[in-house]
C-alpha cells in the first residue's frame, strides 16, 4: 500500500534540441549538469539523457542534437527551476508538447 507523502507532486520529461554547432558545449553540459540538476529546489530525482537515432542501441546511433532531463519533483518547480535553462540560454523554454496532469496544480 502506498503511503500518500512518498507520491511525487510531479515528474517532468524535457526534450529539446541543439544545434550541431553546440554539441560540444552539450557534452561538457551532461559531464558538469546531473549533479546542478540534483541540486534544484524541490527536486527528489533528476537524470539527463541522449537519445538515438532509433536504428540501433550503440554509440554510433546516437543523436548528439537531441537530448532529455528526466526529473521528480516534491511540488511543481517555479522559474528558473527548468533543468533545461542553463541549455537553452536566458529564456523560458516551451515544450514542444505536453500532456498528463499535475494532480490538480
Amino acid at each position: 500500500m502506498r503511503h500518500p507523502e512518498s507520491v511525487p507532486e510531479l515528474v517532468t520529461l524535457h526534450v529539446w534540441r541543439i544545434a550541431p554547432t553546440a554539441v560540444g558545449r552539450a557534452l561538457t553540459r551532461m559531464a558538469v549538469d546531473p549533479r546542478r540538476l540534483r541540486a534544484l529546489p524541490g527536486v527528489r530525482f533528476g537524470k539527463l539523457l541522449g537519445t538515438g537515432t532509433g536504428t540501433g542501441f550503440g554509440p554510433g546511433d546516437a543523436d548528439l542534437t537531441r537530448w532529455a532531463a528526466l526529473t521528480v519533483w516534491d511540488s511543481p518547480p517555479r522559474p528558473p527551476g527548468s533543468p533545461t535553462r542553463r541549455w537553452r540560454g536566458p529564456g523560458p523554454v516551451s515544450p514542444a508538447r505536453a500532456s498528463g496532469s499535475t494532480c490538480g496544480h
